[in-house]
């Protein structure tokens, strides 16, 4: 399996820029579709490397996002995980912990086990049909 990880510039996604290429709004919303982990890290993290690493193990595909570079992010993800430092660990939009806790998840099969569910949501709208066109 080969592993994808997109490195997020800190231009929005949005397009909302300020004067000097700035974001004025850092979009840190995780991405909802593959991969539906995202990893908000900051360069010579160590433990940042562990947890990247941690899922490349498990062949768990995962999202980047570098918030060294974006005005606010901290202050944004701890507003959404009570927790300021990094690595913070999503599933979809939902916080699942750090090293230790992203550890343990893999370990006992459990974040397998939320990925699993969360694509069989994805296939299927919230009623439980097909989702799609």
């Amino acid at each position: 399996m080969s592993f994808q990880h997109w490195m997020v510039s800190p231009a929005c996604a949005s397009g909302m820029m300020e004067a000097g290429g700035r974001c004025s709004q850092p979009n840190l919303r995780p991405v909802v579709h593959m991969p539906q982990v995202t990893v908000y890290t900051v360069p010579n993290c160590l433990d940042c490397a562990a947890v990247k690493r941690l899922l490349e193990q498990a062949g768990i595909p995962y999202r980047e996002v570098d918030i060294s570079q974006i005005p606010g992010s901290r202050e944004a993800l701890a507003l959404l995980s009570g927790v300021r430092s990094v690595p913070q660990v999503y599933v979809g939009d939902r916080f699942i912990g750090q090293v230790f806790e992203v550890r343990h998840l893999i370990h006992t099969g459990k974040l397998q086990e939320m990925l699993a569910k969360a694509d069989a949501e994805e296939q299927t709208g919230p009623n439980g049909h097909p989702s799609g066109p």
